[in-house]
């Protein structure tokens, strides 16, 4: 990460000692193929972070993170689901995961049940559950990849805020344009994150330098395209998950740049006003088209 005034720290740094200036890092780091390639896959594992002493104690502050847990978590449930209920054909579940009636008894998103049977708890639920163990691996990776930078940027509040708006929204979207399907909303939550946290590269383009600009638009765009791929061969992750999840991440990541930007003060007042308005009418609005125009057959029993 670089500062403005030219010096970069580490992930979690509050040691001035953890602070090198960016003549002495460029030093220390030569940039070759296999360092842009660790840079893409996993930063903290450049060099040998065990024998680092601020190294390992910025490995071990992130493990108490909301990003931490937010996979063990996931992690946790597709285990146990998998445990109690066993696979899924191959052919059925592509994520190599739980039968349909598996997520559902956990807590997947079904439009019939959250209509005609009340569980709105289902909308949260959904947040934590995978459809496999593919798209577990692929959440994880760009949630450590990604995520906690976004959490160390913006703290863990606005980071969980992100996360629970994106994936809350990207599935009231599904169930309003595919009401008969069952989805999971994890992914979605996560390219919420991914929106927002291109929102940051943006608003600081001109602070970073042109290696770590691509690099940075890989890794995004790598994430979504992978989101968008899934959502067409899996039948518990669709798009229109994921395009919500993208819209409202990305308002929130203009939101939160703005506040913390060096814009005029009357643009970081309006603008992100405006994006809370934009952000409310959505929902409200989403909420009466789904229980008034939405049409919602009836096939589970409560």
């Amino acid at each position: 990460m670089t500062s403005p005034d030219k010096s970069t720290t580490f992930m979690f740094a509050d040691d001035p000692q953890m602070v090198l200036s960016l003549e002495e890092y460029n030093e220390s780091q030569r940039i070759s193929c296999t360092t842009v390639l660790w840079m893409v896959l996993c930063p903290a594992c450049i060099g040998n972070p065990l024998r680092d002493s601020a190294r390992r104690k910025e490995l071990l502050r992130s493990i108490l993170t909301f990003t931490m847990v937010t996979i063990a978590i996931q992690s946790l449930l597709l285990f146990l689901m998998l445990v109690i209920a066993g696979f899924d054909d191959y052919t059925d579940n592509v994520a190599w995961g739980p039968t349909k009636e598996t997520l559902i008894t956990w807590g997947a998103l079904n439009a019939d049940k959250v209509m005609h049977c009340a569980e709105l708890w289902r909308i949260f639920s959904a947040l934590w559950l995978n459809a496999g163990i593919f798209q577990l691996l692929m959440n994880a990776f760009f949630l450590l990849r990604i995520g906690l930078f976004v959490e160390y940027k913006w703290r863990w509040i606005r980071y969980a805020a992100i996360y629970t708006i994106s994936g809350v929204g990207g599935g009231l979207l599904s169930m309003i344009l595919q009401p008969n399907s069952t989805s999971v909303s994890s992914t979605s939550a996560v390219c919420g994150i991914i929106a927002a946290y291109m929102c940051e590269v943006i608003f600081t383009w001109y602070k970073t330098e042109g290696v770590q600009r691509i690099i940075t638009l890989t890794v995004c765009i790598t994430f979504l395209v992978a989101a968008i791929i899934f959502g067409f061969v899996s039948p518990y992750m669709d798009n229109t998950s994921t395009i919500g999840g993208v819209g409202l991440g990305f308002l929130l990541g203009v939101y939160y740049s703005l506040i913390e930007s060096d814009f005029p003060p009357n643009v970081k007042l309006h603008v992100p006003n405006t994006i809370l308005v934009i952000i409310t009418i959505y929902f409200v609005a989403g909420v009466t088209v789904f229980y008034v125009l939405v049409q919602v057959a009836t096939r589970l029993t409560c």
